[in-house]
């Protein structure tokens, strides 16, 4: 009998060690995606247009995300951040009538291309790269002076 008390033990133990060797492997820990941080885009003095849409965009994104659609705080940001006043134009704030324009449009002349943005809540916030027209000028009609 005393063959039969070690035996029982023995084979259950080894039922349990096979078993355990059977089970599925535990789902692992999902791992966390990490972006790496984007760097701030800069003004590339010696680029084209296309080389400084995404600074352009970026400081007027800025400009958005303050909830303003006032041309006159697009233009100074642009300023602020090296675009030079004398090659912008912009759109009026209001309507002819005398209410507040839907959307606000704004660009400046880059050599020889014209970086465009325009803002509001009929549009949302857009830039864009577009060839400089025969006449010289970003935007079309009349447009008040960047101040």
């Amino acid at each position: 009998m005393r063959a039969a008390n070690i035996i029982v033990p023995v084979v259950l133990g080894a039922a349990a060690l096979a078993l355990t060797g059977c089970a599925a492997d535990p789902e692992p820990a999902p791992v966390p995606e990490t972006t790496p941080p984007v760097a701030p885009a800069v003004l590339v003095p010696d680029g084209d247009a296309e080389a400084n849409l995404p600074f352009f965009t970026q400081v007027a994104s800025g400009v958005s995300a303050s909830g303003t659609t006032a041309s006159r705080d697009f233009t100074s940001a642009l300023i602020t951040a090296g675009f030079d006043r004398a090659a912008m134009q912009v759109t009026p704030d209001e309507t002819p009538t005398g209410l507040a324009a839907d959307s606000v449009s704004f660009s400046v002349l880059w050599k020889g291309d014209c970086l465009i943005g325009q803002n509001g809540a009929a549009v949302g916030g857009l830039t864009t790269v577009v060839d400089v027209p025969l006449d010289g000028a970003c935007l079309a009609g009349p447009t008040p002076p960047v101040e």
